[in-house]
């Protein structure tokens, strides 16, 4: 079924906007928002950052935010951080796994409820402690904006150059409690505040949206799209966006894993060679571990496509 997209806007929301633009003097957009570096290869460390490898321009972290003191600068640096093009990791429409007391001491209005009551869960059993945000309704889209602009402003203040709102398929999860109109409602405020402030957005996942015209509705730079190859959703966001705008993530398993809908084997990356034989020498595709994690840590995985 496809949804009209809903842009509702408060009195709120536009003066945190304002207040957003002239505290950064871009009253005005300034310069083009600037797009991921054309050459160079992507890493993917949302999951613990370390150093990239030499040929890599492209890499996306979490910037680890205090939710206490969203505007505090955190996280770590590398040597090369300031050659690189930065992508700013955000869970725009779930919460992280462990701030489950945060939101629920200070805004469990923002956070979806079931019919008894409870916070609705990531069905995922990696990711079951993510609650679902609340974006129903216009009041409740703007109160989340609030607090996200400083989470965006963050970003800004550590170097990144681009956002990537995660979850916005949040809506298939909800038990039919949000619709994808609520969350493109949602995404189209987000995407016009991180554009205030110089910043790209990255649509990431949620590929049918730019057959309906969603994506260039709401006004996505760039995709990221995990496991296409799985879900053979590659073409579109190619086509939409230009071979040098797209970052493929495909996924290695420590068990055998059917979250995608095909089941991958433990340690198999069969379906990252196919991706690299098909569009290799056109995108950037990298493979990691499913939770991203450090290169420190035990089990670490990373590779490319080779020329």
């Amino acid at each position: 079924m496809h949804y009209p997209l809903i842009h509702a806007r408060s009195s709120v929301f536009v003066s945190a906007i304002a207040a957003c633009a002239l505290a950064l003097h871009t009253t005005d957009v300034v310069a083009q928002i600037p797009l991921p570096t054309p050459t160079g290869e992507f890493d993917y460390q949302i999951g613990g950052r370390y150093e990239p490898a030499e040929d890599v321009s492209v890499v996306s972290r979490d910037p680890k935010i205090d939710l206490s003191q969203p505007l505090k600068i955190r996280g770590s640096t590398t040597p090369r951080d300031q050659d690189l093009y930065r992508i700013c990791y955000l869970n725009a429409l779930q919460t992280q796994d462990d701030d489950y007391d945060w939101w629920m001491d200070n805004h469990p209005e923002l956070i979806l409820m079931d019919d008894d009551g409870e916070p609705v869960h990531d069905p995922d059993p990696e990711w079951a402690g993510e609650m679902l945000f609340d974006v129903s309704t216009p009041e409740k889209r703007a109160q989340l904006l609030l607090l996200q602009g400083d989470w965006i402003t963050n970003c800004k203040r550590q170097g990144y150059r681009t956002i990537e709102p995660d979850n916005i398929d949040s809506y298939t999860r909800s038990q039919g409690r949000l619709s994808a109109a609520d969350v493109q409602a949602y995404m189209l405020d987000f995407v016009e505040a991180a554009h205030l402030q110089n910043l790209a957005v990255a649509q990431k996942n949620a590929v049918e949206w730019i057959a309906e015209g969603r994506a260039s509705a709401i006004g996505f730079d760039f995709a990221i799209v995990e496991e296409c190859q799985l879900t053979r959703e590659c073409e579109a966001p190619i086509l939409h966006y230009g071979a040098e705008n797209v970052f493929e993530i495909e996924y290695w398993y420590d068990e055998e894993d059917d979250s995608s809908g095909v089941t991958i084997p433990a340690h198999s990356r069969e379906h990252f060679d196919e991706a690299c034989y098909e569009r290799g020498d056109s995108i950037r595709i990298v493979i990691r571990n499913r939770d991203a994690r450090a290169s420190d840590e035990y089990g670490w995985y990373r590779d490319i496509c080779e020329d």
